[in-house]
């Protein structure tokens, strides 16, 4: 009788690749226990990494991953923190180190829904990976017929002329006097009080490390009060100041946007005129 010897190769090695882009910073993680050189870029060693692939298949229904990292690295230091944060995107990628032909990409998405210290575990956070078809829940087919002009402000089709008052500077402060009123140094501005008006300003957004805030008022001195709270790690960053529109018809006319204005409700009669007579 002959006996057949079973051969098993020893586990390959196995490293998860981590890529987090948000704003114009880019972030690298590699679960091992060194640093991954490949090519230009370096995957720093960070051993927490967990991730979980949801169900993929090819319906619409499709299932988010789950991320488990340290909370103590960027830019989970500042998501857990419960403020606004540029979208953070996610590329998950595995290859075994000692072959680099075998690296290979296995999810990508967005940072969603981030818990802090699950279960109990204070240095971790677990994070949703939204996946590019879960972007179909907010798809919208129909046309919104409202009063206000429903085009993009200053976009292919607006066109609004926006660049002479578009302004680089930096974040001076926060909080003064009001908690959602930030302070910006803007070197290309001399006299507030004339080129920074309110009407041009207001729906405008002032963005920081790739995530904008959308402004509700310009107080004309170079500070702005803002639709929600910025981070308290803006103060000392490069930011950028973009104008606004009200999207009403008179907004449109203070730009010589008039014959652009595409605000579909504001035809429609204030009454149902199959059954009620004109006023």
């Amino acid at each position: 009788m002959t006996q057949n010897n079973l051969h098993k190769n020893p586990a390959s090695p196995h490293a998860l690749l981590l890529t987090l882009v948000y704003g114009p910073t880019t972030t690298r993680l590699a679960r091992w226990t060194n640093n991954i050189v490949l090519g230009a870029n370096t995957f720093i060693s960070e051993p927490t990494i967990e991730v979980d692939l949801g169900l993929q298949h090819s319906g619409t229904d499709e299932k988010s991953h789950t991320l488990r990292i340290s909370r103590n690295i960027q830019p989970f230091i500042n998501l857990v923190k419960g403020y606004q944060h540029a979208r953070v995107e996610v590329t998950v990628e595995e290859l075994n180190p000692l072959d680099v032909t075998t690296r290979r990409k296995v999810a990508f998405g967005w940072i969603g829904n981030i818990i802090r210290s699950p279960g109990g575990k204070g240095s971790l956070c677990r994070c949703t990976i939204l996946t590019v078809k879960s972007l179909l829940q907010d798809v919208r087919v129909s046309i919104p017929v409202l009063s206000s002009c429903d085009l993009e402000f200053a976009g292919s089709i607006c066109g609004a002329p926006t660049l002479d008052f578009e302004h680089s500077g930096t974040v001076a402060s926060i909080g003064t006097p009001e908690r959602n009123i930030v302070t910006l140094t803007l070197p290309t501005v001399s006299d507030p009080a004339s080129e920074l008006p309110d009407a041009r300003y207001r729906r405008g957004r002032v963005t920081v490390d790739g995530m904008s805030i959308m402004v509700t008022q310009s107080l004309a001195n170079r500070s702005f009060r803002l639709s929600s709270l910025p981070p308290p790690w803006w103060v000392g960053r490069p930011a950028d100041l973009f104008p606004g529109c009200g999207k009403q018809l008179a907004d449109c006319r203070s730009w010589n946007r008039e014959s652009q204005f595409r605000g579909l409700g504001i035809v429609v009669p204030d009454r149902n005129v199959t059954i009620q007579a004109s006023p």
